[in-house]
């Protein structure tokens, strides 16, 4: 049946008109959402806050040097406390709420945790169709939840005056239930951007969890790493932003190297180490791999994380290129470096190794 299968795929692919790698920004996109911090530590005392920052990429001169004109126009920022997913392309189960602390030049914005507060308090004018959300996204082994929406059950055998006591009751319990289990807001961010004079519009979304502190659970946070070459710092999470001055046409290997305190142990029963994977985007050349992981294996048996990525050739390299290597783990954290490439014009190039650059200071010319 696999072997069907695999001629399947390989049959549409065959077939399939060829697209772009993901790894190849050759229009404006959004690469990613930071949320700083990943998963707040929230109580109606001491709700905390975040700061999410969206990552824009737009395009360089393409290989014949053609170079759309593109400009990001702006940003518009929501929440959703009532995600229906991914299967319904991230739609809300109520209005999203406008986020208005943005800063458009970082393209940032912040949310404050006192607003979730007011949204739970506000859940209870709503909480009917708030039980109704809970019945369709509820796990079965969510005993919390599923003793509440019991209760709330039960209501329906009451008359008026008891029946909204029985209520009030039952969502009180629901109310418990999620400040200790925690809530996972939906943001959704708008960018327009033009290009070529013409307006459109791109969206992208992320999940930033809420949760009530808790003796053992060390709240989660985006891991931290590096990029070498070489055994050279390229870029890193700490503020660290160097230029590659790659031969034209060669091909050299990356490195990503997670910082000592990058890998977290899950907080579940088998206290799991988190997993991450990297993703690998440019403005020009080619990448081996569009994302690397902690499940790659190398020919030696050992874990193989790298990237191989080939500059255009002399005459189609851009002067520089803008590269992104993002970090995502598997509790919501994501981080990411960004840093130029450049061509390196040297007759070093004539009889260099395939892997052959140089990483210099951030201000220092090609």
């Amino acid at each position: 049946m696999w072997r069907i299968a695999l001629i399947a795929v390989l049959f549409v692919a065959a077939c399939a008109p060829e697209f772009s790698p993901s790894s190849f920004v050759d229009k404006p996109r959004i690469l990613g959402i930071v949320a700083n911090p990943p998963e707040v530590p929230f109580t109606q005392e001491n709700p905390g806050s975040v700061t999410l920052h969206v990552v824009v990429a737009m395009p360089g001169p393409d290989e014949t040097g053609n170079l759309q004109q593109t400009a990001l126009k702006d940003l518009e920022w929501a929440v959703c406390p009532m995600s229906l997913g991914a299967e319904a392309t991230f739609a809300c189960a109520v209005p999203e709420i406008p986020v208005l602390d943005t800063d458009f030049e970082a393209r940032t914005a912040t949310f404050d945790g006192q607003v979730l507060s007011t949204m739970i308090d506000f859940l209870a004018d709503s909480a009917a169709e708030y039980m109704e959300f809970i019945r369709g996204t509820i796990e079965q082994d969510d005993e919390c939840n599923n003793s509440a929406l019991a209760a709330w059950d039960k209501c329906s055998q009451y008359e008026a005056a008891q029946l909204k006591t029985c209520q009030d009751d039952a969502f009180a319990m629901f109310k418990v239930c999620l400040l200790e289990k925690g809530l996972e807001l939906m943001f959704h961010v708008t960018i327009t951007v033009e290009i070529d004079g013409q307006e459109l519009k791109r969206e992208g979304y992320k999940r930033v969890a809420f949760r009530a502190p808790k003796e053992g659970r060390v709240p989660n946070k985006n891991p931290g790493f590096e990029v070498l070459y070489d055994g050279q710092t390229v870029a890193s999470t700490e503020a660290v932003s160097n230029t590659l001055a790659v031969c034209p046409g060669k091909r050299i290997k990356l490195e990503p190297r997670l910082f000592d305190d990058a890998i977290e142990f899950n907080p579940d029963a088998g206290g799991d180490e988190e997993f991450v994977f990297f993703s690998w985007v440019a403005t020009s050349g080619r990448f081996r791999s569009i994302k690397t992981s902690m499940a790659s294996i190398g020919e030696d048996g050992a874990l193989e994380i790298s990237n191989e990525w080939t500059a255009w050739e002399l005459e189609a390299m851009p002067k520089q290129t803008t590269m992104w290597v993002f970090a995502r783990d598997d509790k919501l954290g994501v981080a990411f470096v960004t840093f130029p490439v450049v061509p390196l014009i040297d007759p070093v190039c004539d009889v260099a190794g395939p892997n052959y650059a140089v990483v210099r200071d951030a201000g220092e010319l090609p």
